[in-house]
């Protein structure tokens, strides 16, 4: 989702920033990156563009993140790269220093931040504030990655076509060119583009698709995936700006990460679905150890409220209706809350640690052989709590039918609604139990009957 709001400089000027969902490139795949490419496409196609782009990426991996700013450097507007999260790393251990990489990217500048410690916050209003006043463009004259020999011959009708008859700068038409190049189907690239092209006429569409045409029959048999064209050309190029170190060597490049060990673990292909119904196995033993005392103290203050009610009002069909009906029947329902609360606690919880992203990358082939992608993972396992924030999830599906399969399965999932059902029924009939003196005869009825619901409903 864009979001528009407001920021005071250290000058005492006010800007408007515009926010755009997290993407790795402008090709897009999925909802939110359709979002941030059309928004951004439609800069270069008659809309008002902005005076300075804010580049944000994560400094502990700086090879991934690098190349969407690659591709925001060829619109011609001065990008401020942020490296966020250097709470996390130290800046003597980056690939490269922030200057050595503003001089080898072409950035207006680079600047350090930590958003969760709030550091150099103060250093990127003064970077937006100088290059605001006296902005520092990147050079437009040619793609600053190497294109030669056979495959630069066979795009250059794309190339002129863009710089002509689409009046684009030199280095964002050899861009554009490139990335249509690895594409099947030019009218399906951008719905900006295509709607821009639209409205120009027919004959650019027409010879845009002929010169599409004509290039991949040029390039038949000599490159073997265009579609991996530009992020090849682009990897290639982030990688040797990475790998020029003068006075700073990177432990980071040769170093393992915290995240990439523990990705390890978790995503391993035996273990980390032991490891994931492990996890499922204490959030529903959770649920019944944990809730014991609050809902004995809910289930009190209903009884005591009940009796203060039945001695204060008089005997009348109407103290019925209150303690029997109203008070009998809201408390029910509150004694439960314990539960929902626990059980949602720690689903946000997996969301937000990113073990939900590491669930879909590692049920994504099962997932794809029931006809869903890993992504409905997320949207399912939200569906314990709630059927409707689930259905919400699922626009980050790319395919539209696994996305509509995963709203229909989501209703049937077994939601927070029918935990008070399983509480009774198991607390009725599965005795306290433990086995091997770990293992709970409840929590484990309990899992064992969540996975029962999910794998009816798939």
């Amino acid at each position: 989702e864009r979001k528009l709001g407001t920021m005071n400089l250290t000058d005492e000027k006010s800007i408007h920033i515009l926010d755009l969902p997290g993407s790795y490139s402008l090709t897009p795949e999925s909802f939110d990156e359709h979002v941030v490419s059309d928004e951004i496409f439609s800069w270069i196609h008659g809309e008002e563009k902005p005076s300075l782009i804010l580049s944000v990426v994560d400094a502990e991996n700086l090879y991934r993140n690098l190349y969407l700013t690659s591709q925001l450097l060829d619109f011609g507007i001065p990008v401020v790269i942020v490296l966020n999260m250097m709470d996390r790393i130290r800046e003597d251990t980056l690939p490269v220093l922030p200057e050595q990489l503003k001089e080898r990217l072409g950035a207006a500048d680079v600047v350090p931040v930590s958003a969760l410690e709030n550091q150099g916050i103060d250093r990127l209003k003064d970077s937006i504030s100088t290059n605001l006043n006296s902005p520092v463009k990147p050079n437009d004259n040619d793609i600053p990655f190497e294109v030669t020999g056979i495959l630069r011959l066979a795009i250059r009708p794309l190339f002129q076509f863009f710089k002509e008859k689409m009046k684009y700068t030199p280095r964002f038409a050899w861009a554009q060119a490139i990335r249509i190049t690895g594409r099947k189907n030019v009218m399906t690239l951008y719905k900006t583009s295509a709607k821009h092209l639209e409205s120009s006429n027919e004959e650019h569409i027409k010879e845009l698709t002929q010169i599409h045409f004509n290039v991949l029959q040029s390039l038949n048999g000599d490159t073997p995936d265009l579609s991996t064209l530009e992020p090849q050309l682009r990897y290639r190029w982030i990688d040797g700006i990475l790998m020029k170190k003068d006075e700073v060597q990177s432990a980071s490049l040769s170093r393992k990460s915290k995240s990439e060990n523990v990705d390890r673990i978790l995503t391993h292909r035996f273990g980390g679905p032991f490891i994931f119904i492990g996890l499922l196995y204490l959030i529903f033993q959770s649920v019944f150890s944990w809730a014991v005392v609050p809902m004995d103290w809910v289930n009190n203050v209903v009884t005591k409220f009940g009796n203060w009610v039945n001695s204060v009002m008089p005997e009348h069909v109407i103290r019925d209706l209150m303690v029997e009906g109203v008070i009998g029947g809201v408390g029910a329902v509150l004694v439960f809350m314990p539960q929902i609360i626990i059980l949602v606690f720690f689903l946000a919880l997996l969301e937000d640690s990113g073990y939900m992203a590491r669930i879909a990358f590692m049920l994504d082939r099962v997932m794809s052989k029931l006809g869903l992608h890993g992504r409905s993972v997320l949207p399912l396992m939200t569906g314990y709590a709630c059927a409707i924030p689930g259905i919400m999830a699922t626009r980050t599906i790319d395919s539209w039918k696994e996305r509509l399969v995963t709203i229909l399965i989501l209703p049937l999932m077994s939601c927070s609604a029918r935990l008070p059902v399983y509480a009774l029924m198991i607390g009725a009939f599965i005795p306290p139990v433990r086995f091997f003196g770990i293992i709970d005869a409840q929590g484990l009825t309990m899992v064992v009957m969540y996975f029962l619901g999910t794998v009816t409903a798939l």
